[in-house]
């Protein structure tokens, strides 16, 4: 009787046991939830939801970014498609808030897809004090940030689209609306496509902050804001595209479809202004100009001239002085403006009497040649000139000849270099001559007159002797030779005499070739050990005795030595680094509470240091065979303890599952038991259960959970209620229902009738099988289940033997 009570105890531990199991399995069974977004390379999931300068809260779908920096080709929501350095895939609209500065460029060059900073399926909103710079890709298509809508609340965004085959700073599927911040979009050059600053489907607006979209040179249009519709509310709004600043259909008040906006204001600064040239009186009108800089259209210039502040009637004639100022019509880029003026703009008409010079034998004076007037200055006696050896003086005020010639004043003298008399050929001496009176001097006074200025041959009256030099191993040596400091030229030396039969330009013929240490020999290289020396390889020259070191097999004559101690390599000594232990290596042995100690080994060689050591950690206990100590209650689990492999030391630890576990109360299905439900004719089931619906927990058909969207579940006991919907998923035949309470449970039949219906002529593309399933959402383990029913099995058979053997 006593072995029967202690199998039936064993059989309900073994249940308890599998029961704890269950939680813990059906756990293992569950993965963490995507969300749908992407940081960098990092997938945000339920399991990872915070990275270096970025975090994500599920539940307000919120990305705040806090000094993020991402530098990468992006995620692509499959292979082959388009990346972001931040993708968001969600079917909902993703918030990021920015902290501190963010940095992220999308390094990909990919050529068929689009490379962005940050790519959304749906919609997106920017919050936040702080500042983002995104950049896109090359290759394909460059967006800085692309998606469903834009909002804007604040920030310093600097959304940039690169030099690809299509870029944009922002393109957006739907709206972009910015309420604040501070908000730059720049797209660079379109090889094959468009530019775009920022480009939206449907509708622009500006409420608030500052907005700068600028689109350069494309190969078809570029636009600094293209959009259905544009809207400048509130706050600044600036735009630059190589076509027009913005392509919609509906445009901000003012603008005129310009490349700019708003229109810029004209200043003097753009123009260049240019007085007339000739501002003497002469009757004539005097006309100055006005340009525009860098022939930059501004529209049509009007000029208008001012004198003492008033308005003239056509151009200056007359003297004075005279104000330029300007109307400009201005244009679509440029606001129109009248009277813009300068200080530097003005110009003054003078009159000067004409005059000409008159004299006579002794005087001359200056007489005004305009017609009618008679007024002259300046009347004096001819002065100032020289007389020279063949004319008068002319005087330096009106350039008339007077006074007498002075034959010893030679004024138009030439210098005449000299030409040098060479070996060969006479030379010319220095000299200067008149044109006048044609005459040579030897000097520039022109005192001392010259009958000839011919300079005899030098025959090589100035030469040196070079003697005969022996060739070393760095120096070239030559022959004996002569050279002549007057005609440059080398001659060879003819028993102590110079031989000029034959000349040479230069000493290279007397030259004799360096040796280059064509004697040397090479000694190899040996490496040096522990204990003894070595050398690099190096080379020995006979000739001149120097050593020189090697350089790939050959020698290296770029430095020299007198020795070859630099060649020498010293022995190495013991490295006792490496770490080995053994036996022969031990010190003081490793225990479970003391470290080890071993001696060094040499890193090149077998030899072991006598003092040098390393230490190595304590070996730590080796808990392995864990005795469980059965003392588990309906409370808490019990104990296991284990003893260690290597010292007397014990540890105890709780055990997991060992709690006691109380036999699950039945409930019963008090309405609607074993029923019948008949498809495509009843509308929704409805069960009752009596267990409380406090503790309600799940429904499973067939051993599978129902998900909760196909049922309702309210109080009165407990009622479930199931849709049609999920009633005509099921298929003909009996089902086993379930209601799970968190103490036990209530089980019934059901059983499906499938009405036939009539054939209607349509087609089934577009329908749902009948015989599929509704989800249920469960994960629960099979086996786990097929276990406790195994083990519930065993606890009946082991009470009915104990209730057999108390009869008897």
């Amino acid at each position: 009787m006593k072995k029967m009570k202690k199998k039936a105890w064993a059989c309900l531990m073994a249940l308890a046991m599998v029961l704890t199991m269950l939680p813990g399995m059906a756990v293992k069974a569950e993965a963490a939830t995507s969300y749908g977004l992407w940081v960098g390379d990092t997938e945000v999931t339920s399991a990872c939801t915070r990275g270096e300068g970025w975090r994500y809260e599920a539940v307000t779908n919120t990305l705040t970014l806090n000094g993020f920096t991402y530098t990468g080709v992006g995620t692509k929501a499959s292979t082959e498609g388009n990346s972001g350095g931040i993708r968001a895939t969600m079917k909902q609209t993703l918030n990021i808030v920015l902290v501190n500065d963010n940095n992220i460029e999308n390094t990909s060059d990919n050529q068929k897809n689009w490379n962005c900073g940050i790519l959304c399926e749906y919609d997106l909103v920017i919050s936040g004090d702080g500042s983002l710079t995104v950049k896109g890709g090359t290759g394909h298509t460059s967006h800085g940030i692309s998606g469903g809508s834009l909002t804007i609340y604040g920030g310093t965004i600097t959304a940039v689209g690169k030099a690809a085959k299509g870029s944009s700073g922002i393109f957006m599927r739907n709206d972009v609306t910015v309420n604040g911040g501070n908000v730059t979009a720049t797209a660079d050059t379109s090889s094959s496509s468009t530019s775009r600053g920022i480009e939206c489907n449907k509708t622009f607006t500006i409420n608030g902050g500052k907005v700068t979209a600028i689109a350069k040179e494309a190969s078809t249009n570029s636009y600094g804001i293209q959009a259905a519709s544009i809207k400048h509310k509130e706050g600044e709004l600036e735009a630059e595209g190589a076509t027009r600043a913005f392509s919609s259909n509906q445009y901000p008040d003012g603008y005129e479809k310009g490349k700019v906006y708003p229109k810029k204001d004209l200043t003097t600064e753009m123009f260049i202004f240019t007085a007339p040239s000739d501002l003497k009186y002469d009757g004539n009108p005097k006309n100055a100009v006005v340009n525009s800089k860098d022939d930059i259209s501004y529209g049509k210039i009007t000029i208008q001239y001012y004198k003492n502040g008033a308005k003239i009637e056509g151009v200056p004639i007359n003297t004075g002085t005279y104000t330029v100022k300007i109307d400009v019509a201005g244009n679509k880029d440029y606001n129109a403006i009248s009277d813009l003026t300068d200080e530097s703009w003005t110009f003054t008409i003078t009159h000067e009497h004409k005059y000409q010079y008159m004299h006579d034998d002794t005087e001359h004076w200056q007489q005004c040649t305009v017609p009618g007037c008679v007024y002259s200055i300046n009347r004096e006696k001819h002065s100032g000139g020289t007389a020279s050896c063949t004319k008068k003086a002319i005087c330096t005020t009106c350039k008339i000849e007077y006074g007498e010639i002075d034959s010893q004043n030679h004024v138009n003298v030439e210098h005449h270099e000299l030409k040098p008399a060479t070996c060969a050929v006479p030379g010319v001496a220095e000299y200067w001559s008149c044109s006048e009176c044609h005459k040579m001097f030897s000097d520039a006074a022109c005192t001392a007159e010259l009958n000839t200025t011919e300079v005899p041959a030098l025959k090589h009256a100035h030469k040196t002797f070079t003697e005969a030099k022996k060739a070393t191993c760095t120096e070239k040596g030559n022959r004996a030779y002569w050279h002549c400091e007057d005609c440059g030229l080398y001659f060879a030396d003819k028993d102590g005499v110079i031989d000029t039969e034959k000349s040479y330009d230069n000493a290279v013929g007397f030259d004799i070739a360096p040796l280059n240490h064509s004697n040397v020999k090479k000694q190899e290289a040996t490496t040096a050990t522990c204990n003894d020396k070595g050398n690099d390889a190096y080379w020995h020259c006979e000739d001149c005795g120097l050593y020189f070191a090697d350089k790939d097999g050959v020698i290296d004559t770029e430095k020299s030595y007198d020795d070859n101690s630099s060649f020498i390599r010293n022995s190495l000594g013991h490295d006792f680094t490496k770490q080995i232990e053994d036996e022969a290596h031990m010190k003081v042995a490793a225990t479970c509470t003391l470290e080890g100690e071993y001696y060094y080994s040499c890193l090149r060689c077998d030899a072991i240091s006598a003092d040098a050591t390393f230490k190595v950690e304590k070996l730590g206990h080796s808990f392995t065979n864990y005795v469980y100590n059965n003392d588990a209650t309906y409370e808490k689990d019990g104990t296991e303890t284990a003893k260690c492999n290597r010292c007397d030391a014990t540890d105890t630890r709780r055990k997991e599952g060992t709690k006691l576990v109380a036999a699950p109360v039945t409930y019963k299905i008090i309405e609607g038991a074993d029923g019948t439900y008949t498809a495509n004719t009843d509308g929704t089931y409805t069960i009752r259960a009596n267990g409380e619906f406090s503790k309600f927990v799940s429904v499973e058909m067939d051993g599978k959970v129902v998900d909760s969207k196909n049922y309702t579940a309210k109080s009165g006991s407990t009622i479930i209620t199931f849709s049609k919907e999920y009633m005509s998923s099921l298929s003909a035949g009996k089902h086993t229902v379930k209601v799970n309470f968190t103490d036990g449970s209530a089980e019934t039949t059901l059983t499906v009738a499938q009405k036939d219906t009539k054939d209607t002529g349509k087609t089934d593309v577009g329908k749902k099988s009948a015989s599929k399933s509704a989800k249920t959402g469960d994960n629960s383990n099979l086996i786990a289940w097929f276990i406790l029913l195994a083990a519930s099995v065993c606890i009946v058979g082991s009470l009915r033997v104990i209730r057999r053997q108390r009869r008897r």
